[in-house]
């Protein structure tokens, strides 16, 4: 049994501070509305025996992709869901 698991995402730099530290400064209203649509997914729908515990990044891996929020090109960094084990 493994007691974290995490999935990680690519998302616009620009939502890191919001997801890591609740911070919306810079992010329009439907900006923030969507993340917290795409947010609801892994909080929601966990891995079986698991359960969300927070967010966490990899900073240092700036790259160019196609951000999973608002399915835009740009600057992306990893986004990583962490996941408890319930029985851990």
């Amino acid at each position: 049994m493994q007691r974290i698991k995490t999935e990680i995402f690519k998302v616009g730099e620009h939502f890191l501070p919001y997801a890591i530290n609740g911070d919306a400064t810079g992010l329009t209203d439907t900006e923030e509305l969507e993340f917290d649509t795409f947010a609801l997914m892994p909080q929601t729908n966990p891995p079986d025996g698991y359960s969300f515990g927070h967010w966490d990044t990899e900073n240092d891996r700036d790259e160019f992709g196609l951000c999973e929020v608002t399915g835009l090109r740009g600057a992306c960094q990893p986004l990583i869901a962490v996941y408890f084990h319930k029985n851990a």
